[in-house]
């Protein structure tokens, strides 16, 4: 089928606008799609990095406060005497009570003999030897440290023991310790984050055991590192590793925290970019259509018009060369 004038004028100018304005879409909309990936992966750095810093803080401020109160005399008279009086020990009941005043993630304190046992406590009742645990043997050795998480028999949420020395003439008579909440940590900075529609952050002990996270399912439960992702990121101290959860891609922003040998991660998840980028696709799609159609508007208007001067031109030289002079030729046009 041969074409006309008007069609063989068009339809390379419409091809070469239409391949134009498709090839500006898909560079716009490929551009576009880094910068949404780029912009949630910074926003995750950004707020690994605040939790991190809060985590870091929120540790050493409780620290400080225990190793503060070991050294008050009113905890070191009850280990200068084998049978502290009743004035004595209210005393350091009431020193162990100022700690946990502190804050309300503080649940309670207690103070052990060298051998590991309780002899005093703001739980009424308490009782055992702990003289096994990291924790106590590290403040033996005169260090102010804090344990790995573990569930609370109490809350059934996760805590963590800060032990302190307790140091007479410079030699450890006993360690003070204080039970701390850190639900109430991860209810503040962790589990409200949210990284566009789905992401999250969460908590890592040195294990790899999740302790905080927006699913109280998993905390205590979880164990990353026995996961393909998580084995990658293991002995890492911080990164970005992308992996498939088995619902679709995910990335994984992290840093381990210095002060505690935890990890913070935030994950990102593929399904939050795509629905972006849907949302772009479509608004590109609608202005490309629309653009092509006003362009090819104004293509076939001008066409149009040259064409029927064009010929009306055509048919005044037929008519001459047919011997008709008596034809009148009107075109109107500036260029």
């Amino acid at each position: 089928m041969k074409l006309g004038l008007q069609s063989k004028l068009l339809l390379p100018t419409l091809t070469a606008v239409i391949l134009s304005m498709g090839a500006a879409s898909f560079f716009s909309y490929r551009n576009a799609s880094e910068e949404i990936w780029s912009g949630l992966v910074s926003s995750s750095r950004n707020v690994v990095e605040s939790v991190n810093k809060g985590l870091t803080t929120y540790v050493e401020d409780i620290k400080d406060v225990t190793g503060s109160q070991s050294r008050t005399n009113r905890v070191k008279a009850v280990f200068q005497s084998q049978d502290p009086s009743p004035e004595t020990r209210q005393a350091a009941l009431a020193a162990l009570a100022e700690l946990t005043a502190f804050g309300p993630s503080i649940q309670s304190a207690s103070l052990l003999n060298t051998h590991g046992d309780i002899i005093l406590s703001l739980d009424s009742g308490a009782s055992g030897n702990f003289s096994e645990r990291a924790y106590f043997k590290r403040a033996m050795t005169g260090e102010v440290n804090v344990s790995e998480p573990l569930l609370s028999k109490v809350t059934g949420k996760p805590v963590v023991i800060v032990a302190a020395p307790v140091k007479i003439n410079e030699k450890v008579a006993g360690v003070l310790y204080a039970r701390v909440d850190l639900g109430a940590f991860s209810e503040e900075m962790v589990d409200p984050v949210r990284i566009g529609r789905t992401g999250y952050a969460f908590l890592l002990d040195k294990s790899g055991m999740i302790f905080s996270h927006p699913d109280k399912e998993r905390i205590l439960k979880q164990n990353v590192f026995e996961q393909d992702w998580g084995k990658r990121i293991q002995g890492l101290d911080k990164g970005v590793v992308d992996y498939d959860s088995g619902k679709g891609a995910e990335t994984a922003i992290f840093t381990k925290n210095k002060a505690t040998g935890w990890t913070v991660a935030v994950i990102v998840n593929g399904t939050d970019i795509a629905s972006s980028l849907k949302s772009l696709r479509n608004a590109s799609l609608i202005l490309g259509a629309v653009g092509v159609a006003l362009v090819s508007l104004i293509i076939f208007l001008i066409v149009r018009r040259m064409i029927i001067d064009l010929a009306a031109a055509v048919d005044f030289a037929e008519a001459v060369a047919s011997g008709d002079l008596g034809k009148d030729l009107s075109v109107t046009r500036s260029d």
